[in-house]
């Protein structure tokens, strides 16, 4: 499975658990894999059409989701989910720019690339307290 999923794979932190993704059906399909429990599960389903960035959480029970209409796009959503798919919580909702989302290695912050200042073309790394 890892070498069939290469370019997509993802490990957590803990090492237990990757997370990767099929292209089925005009659909891109992410899903994680469990070592210990040796199952998959699958996390989230994104129609072509749309984009979405899908990053494994510090603690590997977690999944972070940028979600836009298309990858160009300067507004989207940040949420983080189960990695059954459920629980999916918006933790941000605004101006992104790119694909920048990780997590903190103690999950207390999602580290994004946005800017508050509608007048400027300027953008930083902000972080999104958790705790």
């Amino acid at each position: 499975l890892a070498t069939e999923h290469a370019a997509s794979l993802q490990w957590s932190a803990s090492n237990l658990k990757f997370l990767y993704y099929d292209d089925v059906d005009g659909q891109r399909i992410y899903s994680v894999y469990n070592k210990e429990a040796k199952s998959h599960t699958t996390t989230l389903t994104v129609p072509s059409d749309k984009y979405a960035v899908v990053r494994c959480y510090a603690d590997g029970q977690l999944v972070i989701v940028l979600e836009k209409n298309k990858a160009d796009d300067t507004t989207g959503t940040v949420s983080i989910m189960e990695t059954d798919g459920y629980n999916k919580t918006a933790a941000f909702s605004g101006t992104l720019i790119g694909d920048v989302l990780y997590s903190y290695l103690n999950g207390a912050k999602l580290i994004i690339l946005t800017s508050f200042n509608q007048q400027s073309d300027s953008y930083y790394l902000y972080s999104i307290n958790l705790r």
